[in-house]
């Protein structure tokens, strides 16, 4: 990534965040007076884009003021890790169900 004259970090872009499995973005009315947000997905935006250079181009659907606060969605990318890591808990539990009745159950063969 490469610096802007007078930054002293690099531009977060939307690859970067994709990569962690956020897709989406909190978009928030710059007008002191409005106080409207909004959910906006970004996948049609190119990964190269930087989240700082959405924020002069959106307009409030309230009330018109052109530019916004941009930030990465977070709570959404949370959510979705939560529901991996539940489905693969329960996949979890179900194979150790399995190999516990398996040990427990007697083999007609270890009997004879």
């Amino acid at each position: 990534m490469a610096l802007r004259k007078g930054e002293t970090v690099a531009l977060v872009i939307l690859g970067h965040i994709r990569g962690h499995g956020c897709r989406d973005l909190l978009v928030y009315c710059g007008s002191g007076r409005c106080h409207h947000s909004a959910t906006m997905n970004a996948d049609w935006l190119p990964d190269e884009t930087p989240v700082r250079s959405l924020c002069r181009r959106m307009m409030c659907t309230k009330c018109g003021m052109i530019g916004a606060d941009v930030r990465p969605d977070w709570g959404a990318a949370r959510q979705q890790t939560a529901r991996r890591g539940d489905f693969l808990a329960a996949r979890a539990l179900i194979i150790l169900y399995a190999l516990w009745r398996a040990a427990c159950r007697p083999d007609s063969r270890h009997l004879k």
